[in-house]
């Protein structure tokens, strides 16, 4: 969730509710709505959030997506640059063998 990605954000970077909520011009009650996902942010807050936040857009749209513990592990060493990892979580995966419930396979 998009919401849970902010916060964790926020928190990671030690930035309280109200500091980031008056920083995007937003109220600290819609923020928290944002965070718990009782709302859904307009493109223009969402980008707002990001950037002050530190972010690309892209990097809280690509969180929705992310479905598997590997790939969250693959994008939080993409993030923080660690491309040591990034490389290695690949290779692993490329000489892993595929499993008969993958639905990338069916599509094969």
């Amino acid at each position: 969730m998009i919401g849970q990605q902010i916060k964790q954000r926020r928190i990671e970077k030690g930035v309280k509710v109200r500091a980031l909520a008056d920083s995007c011009g937003i109220s600290p009650s819609y923020l928290y709505d944002i965070e718990r996902g009782r709302t859904n942010p307009s493109l223009h807050t969402l980008r707002t959030l990001a950037q002050h936040l530190n972010l690309q857009l892209g990097d809280l749209i690509v969180y929705e997506q992310i479905t598997k513990p590997d790939e969250w592990n693959l994008l939080n060493h993409y993030r923080k640059g660690n491309w040591r990892e990034v490389l290695a979580i690949i290779v692993d995966k490329m000489e892993s063998p595929i499993s008969p419930d993958d639905p990338a396979e069916e599509a094969v």
